[in-house]
């Protein structure tokens, strides 16, 4: 081996980029998380809740990856706002979080996240988790 990393692979097809809401507040995780995903979806980077729910109104997503704990609106104050809204109730929504306490998970999913992953995270597994949920929205026509 010469020491290389492995191309990152996954993801939807190349010919049809989803559009993808990326609420991250933290800078170093949104650089990280846009060199994973920008090959695959047409990217839109909210620095936090409120600017992703702006972002979501002008253009509603194809899928959501967002951050849980953001300054203003947070993860789950978006996920709700998003399954409150007609345009958006249906958007596939991964939350992120550095947070492993189950109360976090819970509310998540309470307030109607579809998956939810604990940082650190692999770009394989965010890129398969993102692939399967949009997918998945398109095969029960959402």
């Amino acid at each position: 081996m010469n020491g290389a990393a492995a191309p990152i692979t996954g993801g939807p097809p190349a010919h049809h980029k989803p559009r993808l809401l990326l609420a991250e507040d933290e800078p170093s995780t949104r650089e990280f998380l846009h060199e994973i995903l920008v090959a695959y979806y047409e990217l839109t980077v909210a620095l936090d809740g409120a600017q992703a729910i702006d972002a979501a109104q002008r253009e509603p997503p194809d899928l959501v990856l967002s951050n849980v704990v953001m300054p203003g609106v947070d993860g789950i104050g978006l996920t709700r706002w998003l399954r409150a809204n007609a345009r958006t109730a249906t958007v596939p929504i991964i939350l992120l979080s550095a947070n492993n306490q189950m109360d976090t998970l819970r509310r998540g999913l309470e307030a109607g996240a579809d998956d939810f992953l604990l940082k650190p995270f692999r770009p394989h597994e965010i890129l398969a988790r993102l692939d399967n949920r949009w997918r998945l929205s398109r095969a029960v026509g959402g």
